[in-house]
């Protein structure tokens, strides 16, 4: 079959659409920056990989308001604000760095809050042949996974967007005093490199230098250890994180008494149906050093985003788990918390032999032995698998993850945590309704829509021998149109955009690609919808 081309000097085309299965693995989005957002303009960063027709999402990633007082309650969430909205919408055109949509957005955001942009590729069937990722969250953008399949999506390797989230707290060079330090629960680390707390995990509190130390949770980061050698708390998404361990020296500072010197727990998220808000996994709070010996906390899970007719699973598994943090031998400083779990969104009708886990990560242990006792990782908590209805023949782990433990058999502590404590669980959510503008794929018309001409659309010469025109009788669309060219059966054989309805009367629209039968063709905008019998001789 010939690829067919519309002859029409300023028509804008889109890819030719044939019924088939897409073959996909590793990284199939395109992210950039939203800087600034006016009605339905969007400026962003980088637009060189957006065309017109494209399917878009937007989400905005931090923005919460926090209590900033120094004390145990430190970051929590005080209001969410627009953070965690999000909606998919279309290209209308782009314009240097300013992507046009073809309607306005549905929901307020902040561009200050880290609101990006998502190319959402989308494909009549898709077979997933590698394992499927995303870009690592950087502070800007990714950490999203997203794509629209018409008909089916077929698992023959794993989806995993582990790690992809907000970032774990990174271990600092500290100093120590005996005395140590529990009640700073906010620091700024512009005192470095001499001071006394550990780096707090990120979460959806857009912190900065000013306050991003200290045991005091970052919403849903996990605070950092604090002098003495306290262990990180563990990030959370749905599931809370877990506390972050003490110190304890049975011969000095002072002797035989624990610290409390742990980092908090990230903050567990509100999700429901009616706010419809969506959240990476928070990282894990660093733990505490002054020998270098520390661990980072883990990096949150990321957001799967699936919208599709069904997923044949075949036993594989899409993981959007928070990172652990694995022991390390002979340790003497504290360890990093946890990551959060991440978020899986599945809109889809049916599901066979899939596993989905979003499991917090584990918090950090070592082996060391001696006398004295620093601060083990709190665990992650669990985060979300969010579907449109109860799917059957679908397994799912939320769990939170561990608190690091002593490995140590000649430590005091041997086996125990010192007060870390484990990730809470995630959540199973239902109801599921994305959110915006999705593309309306050909095999949800439904043939008897089709077949019922609603006689607004004239297309000619009818029947045709290789070439149409079409007449625009009694249909005013206004802005992008679709041309589609249906089989018999509903399956879509063609597809054209246009700029305006005069380009489209303009076009003489090549069509001997296909063979002589009855077609159909369909004429869409974001509103309206017009369709007529198409014979070819």
């Amino acid at each position: 079959m010939r690829k067919s081309s519309i002859f029409c000097g300023v028509l804008f085309i889109s890819n030719v659409i044939i019924s088939q299965t897409s073959s996909i693995s590793g990284i199939i989005n395109v992210y950039t920056e939203v800087n600034s957002i006016s009605g339905n303009t969007l400026v962003v960063s980088n637009s060189s990989s957006i065309t017109i027709s494209d399917q878009v999402l937007i989400v905005q990633m931090k923005g919460v308001s926090v209590n900033s007082a120094n004390s145990i309650n430190y970051g929590s969430i005080t209001s969410y604000n627009n953070c965690g909205k999000y909606e998919f919408a279309e290209v209308a055109s782009v314009i240097g760095n300013s992507i046009i949509l073809n309607a306005p957005l549905q929901r307020a955001y902040t561009p200050s809050g880290k609101v990006q942009l998502v190319r959402v590729p989308v494909y009549q069937n898709a077979l997933v042949v590698g394992t499927l990722s995303c870009l690592p969250w950087n502070g800007s953008s990714g950490g999203i996974l997203a794509l629209r399949v018409c008909g089916m999506l077929t698992l023959n390797s794993n989806i995993d967007v582990s790690g992809k989230g907000f970032r774990g707290g990174s271990v600092l060079t500290n100093s120590t005093q005996c005395f140590g330090d529990t009640t700073s629960y906010v620091e700024s680390s512009l005192l470095q490199p001499n001071s006394y707390f550990a780096e707090k995990g990120e979460g959806v509190f857009l912190n900065g230098i000013t306050n991003d130390i200290g045991r005091g949770k970052n919403s849903n980061g996990g605070g950092g250890g604090n002098d003495i050698n306290g262990g990180g708390g563990g990030g959370a998404n749905f599931g809370k994180g877990g506390r972050g361990g003490d110190f304890y020296g049975p011969a000095s500072c002072p002797a035989n008494f624990v610290m409390q010197t742990g980092g908090m727990a990230g903050e567990g998220l509100s999700y429901s149906n009616a706010l419809s808000l969506v959240f990476m996994g928070g990282g894990g709070g660093a733990g505490h050093q002054n020998n270098n010996t520390s661990s980072n906390g883990g990096n949150g899970g990321g957001i799967v985003i699936i919208k599709a007719s069904s997923i044949s699973g075949n036993g594989y598994s899409i993981y959007s788990e928070g990172t652990n943090v694995n022991f390390l031998p002979n340790s003497i400083d504290g360890q990093g918390g946890g990551g959060g779990g991440g978020s899986v969104l599945l809109d889809v009708n049916s599901v066979t032999a899939l596993n989905v886990s979003i499991k917090g990560g584990y918090g950090g242990s070592d082996n060391y032995s001696g006398p004295d006792c620093h601060g083990k990782g709190g665990g992650g908590g669990g985060g979300v698998l969010w579907t449109s209805n109860q799917l059957l023949n679908l397994s799912s782990q939320l769990i939170g993850g561990a608190a690091g433990v002593f490995l140590g058999s000649g430590s005091p502590f041997y086996n125990s945590s010192l007060n870390a404590t484990a990730g809470q669980g995630g959540a199973n959510l239902s109801g599921l309704n994305l959110p915006g503008r999705i593309v309306v794929c050909d095999n949800e018309v439904g043939i008897k829509e089709i077949h019922e001409e609603n006689g607004r659309l004239i297309v000619y010469p009818n029947p045709s021998n290789g070439y149409i025109k079409l007449s625009d009788v009694g249909v005013k669309i206004l802005g992008p149109i679709k041309l589609k060219v249906l089989g018999p059966l509903g399956n879509l054989l063609l597809s054209f955009t246009f700029k305006n309805m005069e380009d489209l009367n303009e076009a003489n629209i090549n069509i001997d690609s296909l063979e002589s039968g009855t077609y159909f063709v369909i004429l869409n905008s974001d509103l309206e919808t017009h369709y007529t019998k198409l014979v070819i001789e």
